[in-house]
């Protein structure tokens, strides 16, 4: 049964995971989302593992990298799904910057509603 809560689209970045032993660990994202990520990997990190994410935007758009908070959620065929957590204001809007530069607006108003938080509010916080 699907517990996800948030609207993930398919998504390409550069991620650097940072847990435990694990420092530097460089992989590819599948699909993002405000609430999680899902990254495509051939290593997997055990479920309930929390990591440092730091997110590689594409030059292009214009978002410098920084730095999310994750707990590893559940394992896939190519990878792993993983919840944001300890999401602050200015990483939430770093997610949505990086959303909306890259066409996805209405992704976000969805998960903004679906939150019970209007876009306004998201820059007042």
């Amino acid at each position: 049964m699907e517990q996800r809560s948030s609207t993930r689209v398919a998504f390409k970045m550069g991620v650097e995971i940072a847990a435990g032993s694990f420092r530097g660990f460089t992989v590819e994202t599948r699909d993002l989302s405000l609430g999680g990520i899902q990254v495509e990997s051939k290593t997997q990190l055990a479920k309930g593992i929390e990591c440092d994410l730091t997110l590689y935007p594409a030059s292009g758009l214009g978002i410098a990298s920084f730095l999310l908070k994750a707990i590893v959620m559940r394992h896939t065929e190519t990878g792993m799904g993983m919840a944001f957590i300890h999401t602050s204001r200015e990483s939430l809007l770093k997610l949505v910057d990086l959303l909306v530069a890259s066409g996805l607006e209405e992704v976000v108003e969805k998960e903004l509603q679906t939150m019970g938080k209007p876009r306004k509010d998201i820059f007042m916080m």
